[in-house]
């Protein structure tokens, strides 16, 4: 299978769009369905988890935590030169469109009270 993988990225007004087309493992894990690919910049395994009220983007150095028309807050860790930091993040999925082998969301994220950006992610998987 393969996974048309699309981000749309507005940070201050800077958009920026991310798109690649790799081979994806995909499985059901209780609620989730779980995209398992090496993304093609790093060759890096990352993994979002997508269910009808989560998501869950993993990637080698983050976590992102996303509930459905919720706002949620979390730790996000990140490591620079060698040392771990802790950043509060606050998460709001707000749109979902999924439908067939389609899955598109949108959230944005803040930290401190100061939008970090809005993103939109297009999943498409293929046979």
């Amino acid at each position: 299978m393969k996974l048309k993988f699309k981000s749309l990225i507005n940070q201050n007004d800077d958009l920026k769009t991310i798109e690649f087309t790799v081979p994806v493992m995909v499985y059901d894990e209780d609620s989730f369905k779980v995209f398992v690919f090496d993304e093609p910049n790093t060759n890096l395994k990352s993994m979002i988890e997508i269910s009808d009220d989560e998501i869950n983007i993993h990637t080698n150095t983050s976590t992102i935590f996303l509930k459905h028309q919720k706002e949620y807050m979390f730790n996000f860790y990140f490591q620079n030169n060698g040392k771990e930091f802790a950043v509060p993040w606050k998460t709001f999925w707000d749109k979902k469109d999924f439908f067939d082998n389609t899955y598109v969301f949108s959230y944005w994220i803040q930290s401190n009270g100061i939008k970090i950006g809005d993103f939109e992610i297009t999943l498409i998987i293929e046979e």
